[in-house]
Parts: C-alpha cells; structure tokens; sequence
C-alpha cells in the first residue's frame, strides 16, 4: 500500500496485490486518506472477485474437458 498527500491536500491510497501471475492494483486519491484507502479497497476486492470467478471458471472448464 502506498498513501501519498500532495500539496494541494489531496490523499492518494495505491494498493498493490500479486496473483499467482497477475499484479492487481487499485488507485484512489480524495480528500480524506481513509476514503481514499476505502475506495481503493472496494475497487481491489472487485477485481480479486472477477479474478477469482474467472480462474474458477477456467478450472472447471479443464475439468469439464477431461470427461
């Protein structure tokens, strides 16, 4: 995680989270550091949730091909 304030009192929360393979990242920047950060964090379980709903869907396929 990096926070970053800049000077005009903007607060930029990054997330940065390795999948097997795959960097997923979530960047939010507000007013406030903790919204930014919640921003971030609703957006990184977004996408680890679609990640995750396609590699279970790739599972199953190959499962599926192997009958």
């Amino acid at each position: 995680m990096s926070c970053l304030t800049t000077g005009d009192k903007i607060q930029i929360a990054e997330f940065r989270l390795r999948v097997h393979k795959k960097t997923l990242i979530a960047t939010h920047e507000s007013d406030l550091m903790l919204k930014s950060i919640d921003l971030a964090i609703d957006d990184l379980e977004g996408q680890l949730k679609k990640y995750k709903n396609k590699m279970r869907a790739f599972e199953h396929k190959k499962i599926t091909d192997k009958e």
